[in-house]
């Protein structure tokens, strides 16, 4: 079979975030769907931040792709729906409080985002693993992150969502947990290889137990609840960026489009939380958006 390449049209956004956080309608239409988060005021400190964030974004997708994604996909178009989102993404991601200060001090590899605190009242982050069946964190959807509450790392993002009962964060953790007593899931992913559930058959080199890992909500969604902003385009309350190469491709795939919007805002978060990681901790070797062709094979 010949190699192929699907090609993009490159970027139609060219905002700084600081324009979104200088909005209010955006600001308050984003605290109208974001949830497992809280939201800080917006201040010149947390403008300027932003901007550094969003050249750390740009930056760390290019190694991201490099290394992880396959040349026939460097142009692919889920790249350019990635770029044109840097700027909300950093907005939303500073106004809730995930990132460090003093971004300008930190390298290329090293991890951007805030560690966790021990006082759950006083953390940025909401914790998801342990919740009770039925808590409203636990049945949400979007992206997640693991962190290594031993050695006191995040090592992995996640995104969740579609249909079934794994589609919600309560779901994934435990579609997470069996896979990692299982040894042919080890073999086909890192993750588990690297975190394998305490007491089971491994292959060796791990760098941890599964057990030693707390989940946690990076920015989920309600889908039952209005998610218009989150999917609306061009209008006044559009939280995101959807060219029309976007939609166009988006419409090429079956299913109902807002259910593939939401899709796509799950791989986009996912990805830039991806990005934020220490090179060095984190085991995910994904490309991301592998729904939408990103990924050519195992």
């Amino acid at each position: 079979m010949p190699a192929f390449t699907v090609t993009g049209v490159g970027q139609v956004n060219d905002k700084c975030p600081s324009e979104y956080l200088q909005n209010q309608t955006w600001v308050k239409s984003l605290a109208s769907v974001i949830k497992g988060v809280e939201f800080m005021s917006v201040e010149a400190d947390m403008m300027e931040k932003s901007k550094l964030l969003m050249s750390a974004l740009q930056q760390r997708l290019e190694f991201h792709v490099s290394g992880r994604v396959d040349k026939r996909r460097w142009y692919h178009w889920t790249l350019d729906f990635v770029r044109d989102n840097f700027a909300p993404m950093a907005a939303a991601m500073c106004l809730v409080g995930h990132i460090a200060d003093d971004l300008d001090t930190y390298a290329m590899y090293e991890r951007l985002l805030l560690l966790p605190k021990e006082d759950m009242l006083e953390d940025r982050f909401k914790i998801i693993s342990n919740l009770p069946s039925d808590h409203e964190l636990g049945q949400l959807e979007g992206c997640y992150l693991y962190f290594d509450a031993k050695k006191k790392k995040w090592i992995r993002s996640g995104k969740t969502g579609g249909d079934g009962t794994e589609a919600c964060f309560n779901g994934r953790g435990k579609k997470h947990a069996n896979n990692a007593t299982a040894l042919e899931q080890m073999k086909e992913h890192e993750f588990y290889r690297q975190y394998p559930s305490k007491g089971v058959e491994n292959l060796g080199g791990t760098g941890g137990v599964f057990q030693n890992l707390s989940m946690y909500c990076g920015m989920a969604f309600d889908k039952k609840k209005d998610v218009k902003p989150l999917c609306s385009n061009g209008s006044d309350d559009s939280l995101f960026v959807w060219s029309k190469q976007n939609i166009a491709e988006l419409a090429k795939k079956d299913g109902d489009m807002k259910r593939k919007q939401l899709n796509a805002i799950s791989y986009l978060w996912e990805l830039c939380y991806d990005l934020l990681l220490a090179t060095g901790e984190n085991v995910s070797v994904s490309p991301g958006f592998e729904a939408f062709g990103l990924r050519v094979n195992r």
